[in-house]
């Protein structure tokens, strides 16, 4: 059997702060970073997809996933990394006012990072189908 050297697999041993970040995540403390932003005009799903490949993915970090290599977290690229995966839409049935809005993202922060993910993070892009009521 190869080793994950022989085999190709290039990784790097997880830093001690994003040790500790990753080890702190969990249910009743969930360690995500969640941000708001809103725009003026809706933010087209095609258009975050191509910003996020555009600006992020050129970093490899975005293109990890975090696997045990003798019993240290490690950073190794995902074989099978899908951008979509990562670049969510949400359409929902209701204005998007503050409240809404605080509600998306109380939801979003309260989800704990999956070991099962293939990389801890996503970003979304939220609409309603009926007029929004944030704007006044």
């Amino acid at each position: 059997m190869l080793t994950r050297r022989e085999a190709g697999v290039t990784s790097e041993r997880m830093s001690p702060v994003d040790t500790a970040w990753l080890h702190m995540d969990e249910s009743g403390n969930p360690a995500d970073i969640v941000s708001l932003m809103t725009f003026d005009e809706q933010l087209p799903y095609e258009g975050l997809s191509k910003t996020v490949e555009e600006r992020l993915l050129k970093y490899a970090r975005f293109k990890q996933r975090v696997v045990e290599v003798d019993g240290h977290p490690t950073w190794e690229l995902d074989p099978k990394f899908d951008l979509e995966q990562h670049v969510t839409e949400l359409t929902l049935d209701k204005p998007l006012s503050a409240e809404t809005l605080a509600e998306i993202v109380a939801e979003l922060g309260n989800q704990q990072l999956r070991p099962d993910r293939p990389s801890a993070w996503r970003t979304s892009t939220s609409h309603s189908s009926r007029r929004s009521s944030t704007r006044r």
